[in-house]
């Protein structure tokens, strides 16, 4: 019967040795992906992006703005004809 405890903790071993090095490994990396003021850098690459979206939305609005000035600059100097007949 001791024979088999030991054929059992053989057989037990690498799997609770893998899960215990699997749980060091993820705590380390935890603890490495943590900036100095202790946010988590998933939270810090979430802000990140709603930064870059809002930069974002800010261009588009500034294009539009740009586009809108010289589509009236552009009016003013070449005016579109219709096809009728001038006045």
């Amino acid at each position: 019967m001791s024979k088999a405890i030991v054929v059992a903790v053989i057989a037990a071993t690498p799997g609770v040795l893998g899960a215990i090095l699997g749980y060091l490994n993820s705590r380390s990396i935890r603890r490495q992906t943590a900036t100095e003021n202790a946010v988590p850098l998933g939270r810090l690459l979430e802000q990140m992006d709603r930064k870059v979206d809002r930069l974002a939305e800010s261009l588009v609005d500034l294009r539009e703005r740009v586009a809108r000035l010289e589509g009236g600059a552009a009016g003013q100097r070449f005016p579109i004809h219709t096809g009728g007949r001038d006045p």
